[in-house]
């Protein structure tokens, strides 16, 4: 299979309906079915293999959420810890060690949905507020080359069928609306 190595957010296009990239650990990353003759994707910077006929082109926009106001006034740091244990909440911050610490479990998890927790983690220093950290996290993702598919399936993925929870998918579909269509 045909390696790509970017360095940056790339935009791909192809003409092919099943669509399946992988990353370095032969795990899928991306993937579509799709009755479209051309499709446009993008990528974040990264190694990836695939099968397809892609061709390089523009990154795909898409309309970023507008975050609510902070509700902390915390400076992002330039370095976090990212540590793996034992870890009942799946993930935690403690932001002023900047130390995460995600559970064991999350190793088995796709590229994709471990950035999106990691995202969300982060969001922890301008919110208190869960679905706004969820919200930060897929802005992030966007900006760096995920496409709505992918974000929309790691949220969903990292939330279990609790109302809370249900609750904050509705919150990232109806703010993402633009970027998901």
């Amino acid at each position: 299979m045909p390696i790509i190595d970017i360095d940056c957010k790339c935009g791909y296009h192809t003409t092919d309906k099943f669509i399946r990239i992988y990353d370095t650990n032969s795990d899928m990353f991306y993937f579509n079915d799709t009755t479209d003759k051309h499709t446009t994707f993008n990528l974040p910077k990264g190694k990836y293999y695939t099968s397809n006929t892609i061709k390089e082109t523009q990154p795909r926009k898409y309309a970023l959420p507008n975050l609510p106001p902070r509700e902390r006034k915390m400076k992002m740091p330039n370095h976090v810890d990212i540590k793996y244990g034992d870890n009942p909440n799946k993930a935690s911050i403690w932001l002023e060690q900047r130390i995460i610490l995600l559970d064991n479990a999350i190793k088995r998890l796709s590229k994709p949905q471990i950035i999106q927790i990691i995202y969300h983690e982060f969001g922890h220093y301008y919110y208190t507020t869960e679905k706004y950290c969820d919200l930060f996290a897929a802005r992030r993702m966007l900006v760096e080359g995920y496409n709505p598919k992918q974000i929309f399936f790691s949220i969903a993925g990292a939330l279990n069928d609790t109302e809370s929870s249900q609750e904050r998918k509705e919150y990232i579909l109806q703010n993402c609306e633009s970027a998901f269509k």
